[in-house]
C-alpha cells in the first residue's frame, strides 16, 4: 500500500468516535506537504483551514488540555451552542462552525493521538500512538472547561497559545 505524496489529494480522517454524531464531525487531511487541512464534515466542499504541520503540532496538544502545551495560531469560541474553529493570523478568513459534540468527539479522537503527525507530515497511521503526545497525556490531562481556572479563557473565546 503506498502513501499520497505531496500534491495528492487530501485523505481526509475523522475520530474513530464521529458515529456518535453521526458520522459529522471535525476532518483533518496532511499529505506531506507541510500543511494540514482543517474542514467540516458537514460541507466537505467550504472553507477549510489550512495551517503549517509545525503549527499543528503545537496546538494540538493546547487544544486537548495538556498542561503548559502552546501554540498561537487556532482560536476556538462557544457561541450560540456552536464550538467555532478559525486560524488566528487570519481573522478575516474561514470560520469552520460545529456542535459542542462535533468538537467533543474530535477532541477526544486528538487525546487518542487520531490526528497526531509522522516525520513526514503526514497523519500518523490508525493505531500508532505517537510517543511523545502519550507522554505530555501522561503528565496530566486537563478538560476545556478547566482553562477558565487559569485564565486563558476570556469572553468564551480560546486563544491557544
Amino acid at each position: 500500500m503506498s502513501e499520497a505524496g505531496a500534491g495528492a489529494a487530501p485523505q481526509w480522517r475523522r475520530s474513530r468516535r464521529s458515529g456518535s454524531t453521526g458520522g459529522q464531525c471535525v476532518e483533518v487531511a496532511a499529505t506531506g506537504d507541510g500543511l494540514v487541512r482543517i474542514r467540516d464534515s458537514k460541507d466537505p466542499g467550504g472553507p477549510q483551514i489550512v495551517i503549517s504541520a509545525a503549527w499543528w503540532r503545537q496546538s494540538l496538544p493546547y487544544l486537548t488540555g495538556v498542561p503548559d502545551a502552546a501554540g498561537d495560531c487556532l482560536v476556538a469560541a462557544c457561541e450560540g451552542g456552536w464550538m467555532l474553529l478559525r486560524d488566528a493570523r487570519q481573522p478575516e478568513g474561514a470560520i469552520l462552525r460545529f456542535t459542542t459534540g462535533e468538537w467533543e468527539v474530535f477532541l477526544a479522537g486528538a487525546r487518542d493521538d487520531e490526528f497526531s503527525l509522522t516525520a513526514e507530515d503526514r497523519l500518523r497511521p490508525a493505531g500508532q500512538p505517537a510517543r511523545r503526545l502519550r507522554e505530555l497525556f501522561a503528565a496530566g490531562r486537563r478538560l476545556l472547561s478547566d482553562t477558565t481556572q487559569h485564565g486563558r479563557l476570556a469572553g468564551g473565546t480560546v486563544h491557544v497559545g
